[in-house]
């Protein structure tokens, strides 16, 4: 186990970021977007693991998972988990983690520089439900989709609600550099995450090289539970005098039944099809939808 963590050194959000968050500027396609992107890239090594999803995929549920783990703590909602993994451009005072580099996350389409990567695939329906509520709370320009999730849908499948390309394009990206010589990927499901978060985060201390107990990883799976990571948020929001503040959903799988129409559907089918089946999912004809969702996509089915 490598040395205490350094402590993060506090910044102000990313010119990026400030700027995207101003209403005043479109990075989704920009040169100048992708430019920042390649900056934020600098002073990466051959051993670090990134830590990959598109965006509302359980990202931030998996690092306090490995930070858990890491650190052998629980880590409080807001900067714990940065102390043992951060955002690309934000990973120079990282450690080393077990016999890797560090733990990198990302939210981009597949890089080259992306070589050691655990990729992390949810299905791309409940990805859209789980942003639209997320911009829908957030977003200072979300009167754009009229409040309407149609419209929503319609712009996401296009890749114009965020700036990481469509679901389906950014992860077939990633699995189509899967096999290529150099690249080793681990790739796991939300869906498995959700029925079997201990052995996923077995199969991620291996991969990562952390010599963990199996007395550790239940500890870590019991404090970041849905439940208690609800509980953690709540209590940082509270102390804020914020209490009605909140990120962490119902972290549920299949919730997007209960948003979608048969035509909505149809329509994600029609664009995201081939992603969706590469990953195992499903098409469901909702007018003979179950009542309840049916059981979790083999892990193996990714490809």
């Amino acid at each position: 186990m490598d040395s205490e963590p350094k402590q993060a050194p506090r910044s102000q959000p990313s010119l990026v970021k400030r700027l995207i968050q101003s209403g005043r500027y479109r990075f989704q396609t920009s040169e100048l977007r992708h430019r920042f992107v390649s900056l934020r890239h600098r002073g990466l090594k051959p051993n670090d693991v990134f830590l990959a999803s598109y965006p509302k995929s359980g990202n931030t549920w998996i690092r306090h998972l490995l930070a858990h783990m890491v650190t052998q703590k629980p880590t409080p909602w807001r900067g714990g988990i940065d102390q043992t993994s951060h955002s690309v451009g934000r990973h120079q005072h990282l450690p080393s983690i077990g016999t890797s580099g560090r733990l990198i996350k990302t939210h981009e389409p597949y890089r080259s520089e992306y070589k050691r990567s655990i990729l992390f695939v949810r299905d791309g329906r409940d990805v859209a439900v789980s942003e639209y509520f997320y911009q829908k709370a957030y977003s200072k320009n979300f009167s754009v989709y009229e409040n309407s999730f149609a419209k929503f849908l319609d712009l996401f499948l296009r890749g114009k609600t965020n700036g990481y390309r469509s679901w389906h394009r950014h992860v077939e990206s990633w699995l189509d550099a899967a096999d290529l010589d150099g690249n080793d990927f681990l790739v796991l499901k939300f869906e498995e995450l959700k029925t079997d978060t201990l052995g996923c985060l077995r199969k991620m201390a291996d991969y990562i090289g952390i010599d963990a107990s199996d007395e550790l990883l239940h500890e870590a799976v019991d404090h970041c539970s849905v439940k208690a990571m609800q509980q953690k948020e709540a209590d940082f929001w509270a102390a804020k005098g914020e209490a009605n503040r909140s990120f962490v959903r119902t972290g549920k799988s299949g919730g997007w039944r209960t948003h979608f129409t048969p035509e909505m559907e149809r329509k994600f089918w029609q664009h995201a099809g081939s992603a969706m089946e590469r990953c195992g999912y499903e098409r469901i004809e909702l007018s003979d939808a179950p009542e309840t969702a049916p059981p979790a996509p083999d892990s193996q089915s990714v490809r």
